[in-house]
């Protein structure tokens, strides 16, 4: 993931890199063309030449042969490994860092979200579970009170079972 966000950053700093070694290319080219054609005789020869000399290959053999032409060749040559060598490494070190930083930090993001959820859905089971107890306990309340009624009720009928079984069917018949 961090490598995907570092590819648009990274294609920008090779277009950075492709216009230095052409840059480069060309001063060398207009410097050594002439005493060394099999190396810097056209700008394609020249560019190959730095982009070899970007990973710092044969720098002291390019050195010491451009300092055999030019005396001052060695500014030409050490500007050019600072700038492409050292500088254009370490940007593309911290732009691999930084999108790796990056999608860190999307993923911390993501499971700070993941925990919330969590967190709020135990809270909403909680007060679920609350709310449950508590109508149960309400409905406990209730059976409570409305077992001494049910009680004196299962008495009553007893005793009129007892009693008077015959009252309960007059008092049917009396009705017309």
């Amino acid at each position: 993931r961090g490598m995907v966000r570092s590819l648009p950053p990274i294609a920008s700093m090779g277009v950075l890199a492709v216009l230095l070694i052409y840059l480069y290319g060309m001063v060398g080219w207009i410097l050594f063309h002439t005493e060394d054609p099999q190396r810097w005789g056209n700008i394609g020869d020249a560019m190959l030449n730095l982009f070899v000399m970007l990973t710092l290959e044969q720098c002291p053999i390019f050195l010491r042969e451009g300092m055999e032409i030019h005396p001052w060749s060695w500014v030409y040559f050490v500007s050019y490994v600072l700038l492409a060598g050292f500088l254009l490494i370490n940007i593309l070190i911290a732009i691999v860092i930084n999108a790796m930083e990056g999608a860190r930090r999307e993923e911390r993001a993501a499971a700070r979200a993941v925990r919330r959820e969590l967190l709020a859905a135990h809270a909403e089971h909680e007060a679920a579970k609350a709310e449950h107890e508590a109508a149960r306990a309400e409905h406990e309340e209730l059976a409570n009170l409305v077992q001494p009624l049910r009680d004196t009720v299962d008495d009553l009928e007893d005793r009129l079972g007892a009693d008077g079984s015959g009252a309960r069917t007059t008092r049917t018949r009396q009705r017309p």
